[in-house]
Order: C-alpha cells, then sequence, then structure tokens
C-alpha cells in the first residue's frame, strides 16, 4: 500500500499536465458576463469568468481594451471602470499545454449631458453617470428631461391615471439664486398636459422637408433654398398657405402620435430656433388639438434624414430596447416589458418595430386634475354671491363720457369702484404679496374670508340716459376682457366709444364712401382687472415669478393661483352684471328709482355676453369654458397652450431692444440656452395648463361639458391674419379643438379638419380670420415683416396686425350682429366675400377721442 499511495497522489496533477480537467471539459471557460453585446453604463461593469472545475488560476490573464486588468478580479468576479466606448475583453488561462482563451465584446455609454464630467474625476463622472442613467430619461443623451413628455417620469399612484409625475431634479433647469425650482412642484399632477410640446433630440439633426414630414408650408416666392412643397399661391384667400397638411396621419409618416387605442393624431413637426451644429437643437412635434384629458398615447419616429444626407439612426439606449440587445442598465430592464407593450401596439397598427428610431408613451392629466380647483372656487364662489343681503359693491367715482345730446356721443357715464368677491389665495392679489390657493387634504381650494378691492369699471349708453335716451331700446350687458398686462378700465373706456363711433362714421360716412346699416351701441358694459395679467401683475411677474436676476421660479405655483382667482374675480363680476346686482345702487336707477341694468330671463342668450381682445380673447376663452351665465363669446385674436403661444410672440422675446420681454426675464435668472428655455417652459407649463384655455377646450362646445354648466358655448374667433402676438397657428389648434367651421369670409381656408363654410352660411361659432392689409406675403421683399413659420418671432417689429383688427368696421358688425338675441356670425366682407381687406370697410379705422379721424386700407 506504501508504494501505491504516491502513485494515486500524482494521478491528478499528471491528469492536468496531459490537459484534462477531472470533468474533462475545458470550454465552459468564459466570461459569463457582461453578455456578448451588451450595453452598460460607463463605469464599473460586472465582469465574471466561468473556469473548468479544478483548474488552478494562477495563469489567468484578462485584458480590457488591450490593458491588463487582472489584478480587479477577486477569484472569478470583478468590476471593471470602464469608460464609455466600445470594448473588448480576453481572458487566458494555461491549462497544460492549452492555452485557453475567453473573449467579451461589450459597450459602455454616458448618458450625462456633454460636457457634464469635465473637471470630474473618473470616479465622480462614473457616480454622476450612473445617477442620470437612473433617474433620467436616457433615450436621448442630450438632456435629463428629454423625450418628452415621456413615462419614465410617471409613477404609479393613488389618481385618476393610475400614475403622477415624478421628475428628477437633474431635468429641471439650473437657474441662478439660491433656491432652485423643485420638480417636486409637479408632484401632485397626473399627466401631462394635453397640449404638451413634444420634443426630441436627435444628435444628427432632422432635415424635416428631406424626411418628408408634415410641416407648416409657406406660399413659393422663387427664392433660392425654399421648401420644396411651398404652396403656390396668388392671393386671397390662402388656401393651405402658412398651414399644413394632412400627412401626418398617413400609415407611412415617419412620425406617428397615436391613441393607445390605435387612432392617429394630426400633427406636425419642426425644429426648434437652436441651430443644428450647436448639438442641441429639438427636434418638436406639435399636436394639432388638444389630446384627451387622462388618456394614453405613444409617440413613434422612423426613417428620417439628416441635414447632411444619411438617415438619422436610434441612440444606443432606445436601440437596445429595440434590439432586445443584453443590458445591466437597471433602467433599461425595468423598461424592457412596459416597451414590449408599445412595440406591441405600434406593430398592430402598421408600425414596424425594426424602422423605429425612437418611441416612447405618456399619459395625459385628467380632467379631475386640469378643473376641479377651478370648479370649486366656482361654485363655491357664485354659491357664496348668492348668499349676500347686502350689496358687495362701491361706488367711488362717476365719469361723465360725453354729451348725449350729441349724436356722435354714445356712451353716457363710467361708474368706477370695487367690489368684494371670496378669496381662495393665502393673500389677496397685490404686487406685495405671493399667496398660492388655501387648499383642504384633497388639494380643492377653501374659502379664505373675502377681498373687497377688486376693482370694477361700467359703462352706461347713451340709451339708457334718462333724458336724451330712448326708453324703448334693447340694452343688453356685456363683459369685457382686457389684454397681456392692462385693465378692465382701458376696455371699458376704450371699446364702447370706439366701436360706436366706428359704427356712427359708416351708418353716415362722408363721400366718397357708401353707406352702411349698422348696428347702434347698445351694451352696458363692464370690465374687472384679470388678477395675474392686469397692469399692476408686470412687475409682480417680473419680480415675484420670474425673479430679477436671483431666481423666484420655485414660486410659479402661486402665478396659476393667481389666475383663477382671476377668472373667479370675473365670474363674480359677470354675475352681477347679468342678475342687475348694480341695479341697487342710485348711479345704477333711473329718476324713479328703477334699476337701469336689464333683469335676468331664462334664455342664456336673452342679453349678456362676452367680449375679450388679446388676453381677454385668450382668458376669455377658459371663461367660455366656465362660465354658467354667458352663452356667446366674441373672442379677439384667441388662442391657447402658452407653451407654444410664448416663443411665436413678441411679448415673450422681441427683436425691439428697447422691449423688455419674458425671455429676457429667463436669461437674466440662468436660462439661457434655448433647449433649458424649451425644456424650462414645458415643465411650467404643466401647471400652467390648470389656469390656461388648454385644460378646458374639449368641453366648451358640444355635449361633454364641465359639471355645473347647462348649455354649451357659441364662439365667434376673430385671429388677425400675420399677428406678432398671437400666433395664427395656437388659434388654428384651439378651432381644432373645438371642432369648429371656419366661416365664409375667412382669408384663410384649406386648414385640416376645420371645414370651409360656403359663402352665404350664418354660423352659432366660427373661425373668421381677418386680413388688416398690412403684409403682402407674396413680396419676397418683406419675409422680415409677418411671422415665421419656425417657433421664433418676426424679425421687423414693426407692422403688427394685432390691434388693428378690432376698428375693423365689419368685423365690428359682424361681432353687434352676433352679440344680440338671437344672433348669428355673418359675412359683411361683401365685395368679393372674404375679408381681405380689400375695401375700406374692411379696413381698421383710425379713432380718437373726437371721432374717426381715418379710414383706409394700407
Amino acid at each position: 500500500m506504501r508504494r501505491i499511495l504516491p502513485v494515486l497522489l500524482v494521478l491528478p496533477t499528471a491528469w492536468l499536465l496531459a490537459g484534462c480537467e477531472p470533468d474533462g471539459n475545458l470550454d465552459v471557460f468564459s466570461f459569463s458576463k457582461p453578455a456578448e453585446g451588451q450595453l452598460s453604463l460607463a463605469g464599473p461593469v460586472a465582469t465574471n469568468i466561468v473556469f473548468p472545475t479544478g483548474v488552478s488560476r494562477a495563469s489567468l490573464q484578462v485584458t480590457l481594451d488591450g490593458e491588463d486588468v487582472t489584478d480587479h478580479f477577486t477569484k472569478s468576479t470583478a468590476h471593471l471602470p470602464v469608460p464609455a466606448g466600445e470594448h473588448e475583453l480576453i481572458a487566458t488561462l494555461q491549462v497544460g499545454s492549452q492555452l485557453l482563451t475567453a473573449t467579451r465584446h461589450f459597450e459602455t455609454i454616458l448618458v450625462t449631458e456633454a460636457g457634464a464630467c469635465d473637471g470630474l474625476t473618473e470616479q465622480a463622472c462614473f457616480d454622476l453617470n450612473a445617477r442620470i442613467g437612473a433617474e433620467c430619461e436616457i433615450f436621448n443623451r442630450v438632456e435629463c428631461a428629454l423625450p418628452y413628455p415621456s413615462s419614465q417620469f410617471l409613477t404609479p399612484a393613488s389618481t385618476p391615471t393610475g400614475v403622477r409625475i415624478d421628475v428628477p431634479q437633474s431635468a429641471m433647469p439650473v437657474v441662478f439664486g439660491p433656491i432652485q425650482p423643485p420638480t417636486s412642484l409637479l408632484d401632485g399632477l397626473d399627466g401631462f398636459s394635453p397640449t404638451v410640446q413634444i420634443a426630441m433630440h436627435f444628435p444628427q439633426g432632422v432635415d424635416v422637408a428631406a424626411s418628408g414630414l408634415s410641416r407648416l408650408l409657406p406660399p413659393c416666392l422663387g427664392l433660392a433654398g425654399e421648401d420644396p412643397e411651398c404652396i403656390a399661391a396668388a392671393g386671397p384667400p390662402w388656401d393651405g398657405v402658412r398651414t399644413h397638411d394632412a400627412r401626418s396621419l398617413d400609415p407611412d409618416h415617419p412620425t406617428v402620435l397615436m391613441h393607445w387605442n390605435g387612432e392617429r393624431i394630426l400633427h406636425w413637426t419642426e425644429n426648434d430656433v437652436a441651430p443644428q451644429e450647436s448639438g442641441r437643437q429639438a427636434f418638436i412635434l406639435r399636436p394639432g388639438e388638444s389630446l384627451i384629458p387622462g388618456e394614453r398615447y405613444i409617440v413613434a419616429v422612423r426613417k428620417l434624414v439628416s441635414p447632411d444626407g444619411p438617415a438619422v439612426t436610434a441612440e444606443p439606449a432606445f436601440a437596445a430596447l429595440r434590439d432586445e440587445r443584453p443590458t445591466d442598465i437597471p433602467q433599461l430592464a425595468e423598461r424592457r416589458q412596459s416597451m414590449k407593450r408599445v412595440f406591441k401596439r405600434l406593430a398592430e397598427n402598421g408600425v414596424a418595430r425594426d424602422d423605429l428610431i425612437l418611441a416612447f408613451e405618456f399619459t395625459v392629466q385628467s380632467d379631475q386634475t386640469l378643473t376641479q380647483q377651478m370648479l370649486a372656487m366656482r361654485d363655491q364662489g357664485l354659491q357664496w354671491l348668492a348668499d349676500q343681503t347686502d350689496p358687495n359693491f362701491v361706488v367711488d367715482e362717476v365719469i361723465d363720457e360725453g354729451d348725449c345730446s350729441d349724436p356722435e356721443v354714445d356712451v353716457w357715464k363710467v361708474v368706477r369702484g370695487r367690489y368684494t368677491v371670496p378669496l381662495f389665495l393665502e393673500f389677496p392679489p397685490t404686487v406685495s404679496t405671493v399667496g398660492e390657493h388655501t387648499v383642504d387634504s384633497d388639494d380643492v381650494p377653501v374659502q379664505n374670508g373675502v377681498w373687497e378691492d377688486a376693482p370694477y369699471h361700467v359703462s352706461l349708453p347713451c340709451q339708457l340716459h334718462p333724458d336724451l335716451g330712448d326708453p324703448d331700446a334693447d340694452v343688453h350687458t356685456l363683459l369685457l376682457g382686457h389684454g397681456i398686462f392692462g385693465t378692465g378700465e382701458s376696455m371699458v373706456r376704450g371699446i364702447p366709444p370706439a366701436a360706436a363711433q366706428v359704427m356712427d362714421f359708416w351708418r353716415d360716412p362722408p363721400a366718397p364712401y357708401a353707406p352702411r346699416d349698422t348696428r347702434d351701441w347698445n351694451y352696458v358694459a363692464g370690465a374687472t382687472d384679470w388678477s395675474g395679467w392686469s397692469s399692476s401683475d408686470f412687475v409682480w411677474v417680473g419680480g415675484a415669478i420670474i425673479g430679477l436676476f436671483s431666481s423666484s421660479l420655485h414660486q410659479f405655483p402661486a402665478f396659476p393661483d393667481r389666475h383663477r382667482q382671476g377668472q373667479l374675480n370675473t365670474l363674480i363680476l359677470s354675475r352681477m352684471l347679468n342678475e342687475g346686482h348694480f341695479n341697487a345702487h342710485p348711479e345704477f336707477q333711473d329718476a324713479l328709482g328703477n334699476g337701469l341694468l336689464p333683469v335676468p330671463k331664462d334664455d342664456p342668450d336673452s342679453g349678456h355676453y362676452y367680449y375679450g381682445i388679446s388676453m381677454g380673447g385668450v382668458q376669455g376663452l377658459f371663461h367660455a369654458a366656465i362660465s354658467t351665465d354667458i352663452e356667446k363669446f366674441g373672442i379677439d385674436v384667441g388662442s391657447m397652450n402658452f407653451s407654444f403661444l410664448l416663443p411665436r410672440s413678441t411679448q415673450f422675446n422681441t427683436v425691439n431692444p428697447n422691449d423688455i420681454d419674458f425671455r429676457s426675464l429667463l436669461e437674466n435668472v440662468g436660462i439661457r440656452d434655448d433647449l433649458d428655455v424649451l425644456i424650462g417652459v414645458g415643465f411650467l407649463h404643466e401647471l400652467w395648463v390648470s389656469a390656461d384655455p388648454a385644460g378646458y377646450m374639449t368641453h366648451t362646445v358640444g355635449d361633454d361639458l364641465l359639471p355645473g354648466n347647462t348649455f354649451p358655448k357659441k364662439l365667434y374667433l376673430s385671429p388677425a391674419w400675420l399677428d406678432y402676438q398671437v400666433s395664427n397657428h395656437g388659434t388654428e389648434i384651439t378651432v381644432r379643438t373645438l371642432g369648429l367651421t371656419s366661416g365664409p369670409g375667412s382669408v384663410q381656408k384649406g386648414l385640416v379638419g376645420i371645414p370651409d363654410e360656403p359663402p352665404g352660411t350664418s354660423l352659432d361659432s366660427a373661425l373668421v380670420n381677418w386680413d388688416t392689409g398690412l403684409h403682402d406675403i407674396l413680396d419676397p421683399t418683406t419675409l422680415d415683416q409677418y411671422p415665421p413659420l419656425a417657433p421664433d418671432v418676426v424679425q421687423d417689429p414693426n407692422g403688427d396686425p394685432h390691434g388693428a383688427r378690432p376698428f375693423i368696421g365689419a368685423t365690428i358688425q359682424t361681432l353687434m350682429e352676433f352679440l344680440q338675441p338671437g344672433g348669428r356670425i355673418e359675412n359683411f366682407c361683401d365685395d368679393d366675400g372674404i375679408c381681405d381687406a380689400s375695401q375700406d370697410w374692411e379696413c381698421s379705422a383710425g379713432v380718437s377721442d373726437t371721432g374717426v379721424v381715418s379710414v383706409g386700407c394700407p
């Protein structure tokens, strides 16, 4: 036995030297981690080697891209620090006379913004990359927030949609000052805005025209480099000019916006204003109408062409899920199943998975989230008014507007005063306070006392003058809405006399003008200030909400809250006008003590109306959705969706160096980069939309009304063609959302989804786009004088038609015919049937305190 034992002890060594392990399998020598072709984050990459059973590991040598990393291994595992790039791992092991070799190829990526690691140690960069990879949307590397909006920023919650927004602080642009605007402000929202701007990024850039994408198309001017699909046009009406077509609904369109049920959504695309060479140019998909609150949508992109010609390719993170590539990036592993469902829904609707260069999904805020605060305030506020036993207003001043014995004077007097409203803010809405809503545990506003200083102005027409009026006159009440940073006083003292003077002029004009059968001014017109948008709020917005050199954007929730308080103040004033509350004061009574304001009737078309200009048009649309008193609304240059309107408005970004604009204020607090502006405004709009018509427009006309509303609204939308301040495209989105048609006189025709009405049609609601005659879009020398189709502002600040349209005789007649009991929208552009400034009656009149001083087309 003693001779046999040494032989037995030597046998295993002999087997190994002969190249045979005890189990006879050397092929197991391999990498189990990373997987072949794996995508990982730059940083520590888990690595594991499988060894044959029983072999010595002493000869192991491992290289990463040619560099020896053997010392990183403990037994069979290591976490190798790997920079971004494509990599090759090679492991060798000598087993007897055999050299075993294992290889693995994988890729690592940075998901941090370009330059984010500059100045950081390698480990600090890896740590940042891991954090961004966990909390940001990584389908686009350029910014944490992109693509936006994405379900990556939604988390399960007990909300009407089953989710809520959860955006990391890394996604918010950084501002100057001690307090950053916290993304936690969005936590209570159960989805994204129904008019959200859908933003993406492709490092190669996108040639929108060469890609065959739906886009806004200009008229053909014969200029070098103009859009190859420009619209041939000879003159008004402008059919299909400066709008988009319906190709986004085609099965093969490169971009897809799709409801989860498979319905394609009309949209157009555009590049943001940042130059492509900056590497930070967003590619934007614009829904052509509001999305449905509470619903789920998919965005898909395929077959794009870059400006240099090659096809646009997917970034690695998205491509890994599309191609089912192995990955150990936790976010991608977590999203694999949800993206499989997205790919499946797309495939079921004709969008091939292999074609995709980007796809993502998102959920829209519910009606409850969008509207519950405003509706709760409305219902509580109107009930408060109904419970008052004493008048809730005082008269501070009475202003005689003229001698009613003069036939050219139409307004008798203006009464100025203050009225009391329920307060739903922490503090009254003054320039020195930053009050948010006082709310209960369900985030529903609760009344916080009253505000006794809401201003009002009410003008009485000469028809109500006790001695010089007409006792048989059919007088109505008219609620007026002022423009941005204006006042109710400016509307009450401006619109009635100006409109009346234009009508008086055309009723009996001097030669060579032909007389018109125009209406007399027969309205008691009242207005208050829009809290949040009045002249006294300009400094408040600049200092308390945006900030001057040091950001105040963390206080932004006070901005939409104040707007809702402003709407409530207007609802209270509207009810006071409609129910004759002002008749309790002698200034609103005749000599016998009878009230001068008409008393209410059961029919909503019995004589109480609304007319708003500019911001008063925007806020008027909001008011239309929530009002229970007014059926008919005259909406001058109205629109919705501030995240869309702001970049195209000279109120936001003007080329006039003497003007102060919102873009300048944002730059002063550190938001200067175009992409940061796009993202920052997008985030702010998620809060803003519930105090914007965009949160309500799907429930304004038709049968699907908001709770408490008993009749659909009738709307006359009258934008100014080529408006510098309120984009025609925003109005188009609004009208399509409302489901309205285009009236016979409209200067723009062929808008997708907005049918053109035939000549001679009178309507309850309609869009009529008015040409003020200030611009000729077929003159290539005047390109700087009308708004670009890109999301930018006009380059020549002169010649804005925004304020000209309200003083056109034909449109005043249209408005006054509409805002009467039984009135409808008729076409008074009677020379060629188009409101194209082709006759003086269709052009703006110059009006002064003494009457019309000029008439004529430019």
